[in-house]
């Protein structure tokens, strides 16, 4: 049995579908269907009542259309007067220029190891580079030093830039960072 065959014998059992024999044609008929579509009961041929709004109720409810909370905003993200949430303010509250300035000196402390501990690597690499057994250039120890003088500086410098990003982002004048 091919594939054209199965269709054309499901065709052939299929029921035809005549609009105009669907539809009634009485009014009687007609209500009654309509009646049956809707599932209601004959008893209660009354339609249900529908709601319309015009624009004019419109108009008359639209200055309390902000108590249905549809335009309202998160707790959180209510801005006040000055641009920023609360969370914001009271961040702000709490860091004043004593904050700020004891954070940049935190932050200078931190660094200092890190340059007492470049000024060691430079000292031995000079150290090492006046032997005439060693290449000035070339020795893996001095390269390995140097790779770690590089790393040390670069940490420094993205420290001090997340911090001075973070500043910046409280609003703190340049100057409580000095």
């Amino acid at each position: 049995m091919t594939l054209a065959s199965v269709v054309w014998a499901l065709l052939a059992i299929a029921p035809v579908h005549d609009e105009a024999a669907a539809q009634p044609r009485d009014q009687d008929t007609r209500r009654q269907a309509s009646q049956a579509n809707r599932h209601e009961s004959p008893e209660n041929p009354q339609p249900t009542p529908v709601s319309t709004y015009t624009n004019a109720d419109l108009e008359r409810v639209r200055p309390l259309r902000g108590q249905t909370g549809g335009s309202s905003q998160p707790a959180h993200q209510r801005l006040e007067a000055g641009g920023q949430t609360r969370r914001q303010q009271a961040a702000a509250a709490r860091h004043t220029e004593d904050f700020w300035r004891r954070e940049a000196q935190k932050l200078r402390e931190r660094f200092e190891a890190y340059e007492d501990e470049i000024v060691d690597l430079r000292d031995k690499i000079e150290t090492l580079r006046k032997d005439p057994r060693v290449l000035p250039y070339s020795d893996p120890r001095i390269e390995r030093w140097q790779e770690r003088i590089a790393t040390l500086e670069r940490r420094r410098e993205e420290r001090w830039e997340r911090f001075r990003t973070r500043a910046r982002r409280a609003q703190v004048p340049p100057g409580w960072l000095r």
